[in-house]
Parts: structure tokens; C-alpha cells; sequence
């Protein structure tokens, strides 16, 4: 069966993307040149500009569809979540499964370093990270917080801790997410983590 012009421009434009992250994770933003993307995609050197027009808009395009792909698992463990309790224990087994040498923390730590000088990029990736706090918020507001606190506060302190505890996942695999995960149990019901003077209620 022949592939239509339609097909081979998706898969052309799709191998444009991956080259692009990859280039992006190995060099880092400011290191990626469209000659090494198209090599690496396996394209003449002009298809990165006819998809994309410029090089910005490729590692925006390459970074906002690597991220969304290599995100789906989590924004789904949200969705299925039916309390802020059960979001959160998934969110951390996903951080223990998570591959360290997958490219995708590279290349969203230097998206997150870009955004500080291109706005564009800023307003691209605020809704991706808005959602995931919107989502925490709609759970902690269905359930019980500790007294104290507000829902949009827990989801923006949730929400930097799973980025932190994937950090710490990434740079060193031998991270205890078990005890990170019994320990935001327990903050999450309102007690003190085990050995730490025992139960408040």
C-alpha cells in the first residue's frame, strides 16, 4: 500500500520533532542547529523551515510535543484519581518508574530556562502546568485538607513536590520515594509521619 502525500508529510514532520527534543536534550537549547536536526531526522536541510518557518517555533513545536507525550501517563493517573490522596501515591509510582536517561527532563529543564527570555514560550507552557494545579485543586477541594490548608495552596505545593522528587529521581535513582510517599500520606491526613512523635489525632 503507498502512503499519501498526506501521510508522508506527518511522518516527515513527526521525525522532525523527535530529531529536534533529541538535539535539544544532547546540545540544549541555544546548542541546536537545524543542519543536525535534519540529519538526524534523515530530511533535506530545508523541510525543518518548511514546517516550522524558523528554528524557534521547531523547538517550541519539538518541546510542547515531546512534553505532552511523555506527560499523558501522569495527566491520566489525575484524571482516574478520586481523591487527593490517591493522585498523589500514583503520581509518586510513576516518579519510581520513570526512565532517569529518558530525554524529556533535559529537555523541559531547558524549556524552563528559555521561558525566563521568550514569552511566547511562556505562554505555551503555562496551561500544561496550570492544568496539572487545576486538577490538584479539584481534588483537594472535594476532599478533606489537613486544618489550615487551601486547595490551591496544596496543589501548588503538591505540584512542586512531584517536580522536585522527579529531579531527585532523575539525578539519583537511589531517591526513597517510599518513605517520601507514606510520609505525604500522612501530612495529607493530618497526622506526623511515622516516628516522628506519632499520631496528632
Amino acid at each position: 500500500m503507498f502512503k499519501s502525500q498526506r501521510d508522508g508529510d506527518a511522518d516527515a514532520r513527526d521525525r522532525i520533532l523527535r530529531a529536534a527534543a533529541e538535539e535539544i536534550a544532547a546540545s540544549g537549547w541555544g546548542g541546536v542547529r537545524i543542519r543536525a536536526v535534519a540529519e538526524r531526522a534523515g530530511v533535506n536541510v530545508a523541510m525543518p523551515h518548511y514546517y516550522f518557518g524558523s528554528r524557534e517555533a521547531l523547538l517550541k513545536a519539538a518541546t510542547l510535543a515531546l512534553l505532552e507525550a511523555e506527560f499523558r501517563e501522569p495527566g491520566e493517573l489525575l484524571l482516574r484519581a478520586r481523591s487527593l490522596q490517591e493522585a498523589v501515591q500514583g503520581m509518586i509510582g510513576w516518579i519510581g518508574r520513570y526512565d532517569p536517561a529518558a530525554p524529556a527532563h533535559r529537555v523541559f529543564g531547558e524549556a524552563l530556562l528559555e521561558v525566563v527570555r521568550d514569552e511566547a514560550l511562556r505562554v505555551q507552557l503555562g496551561p500544561i502546568l496550570a492544568g496539572f494545579r487545576a486538577r490538584l485543586t479539584e481534588l483537594a477541594a472535594s476532599g478533606s485538607l489537613p486544618p489550615g490548608a487551601e486547595p490551591a495552596g496544596a496543589a501548588a505545593v503538591l505540584a512542586a513536590t512531584m517536580d522536585g522528587l522527579l529531579l531527585h529521581r532523575v539525578s539519583d535513582p537511589a531517591t526513597d520515594l517510599a518513605a517520601a510517599a507514606r510520609t505525604l500520606a500522612a501530612l495529607l491526613d493530618g497526622r506526623r509521619p511515622a516516628g516522628d512523635g506519632g499520631d496528632t489525632r
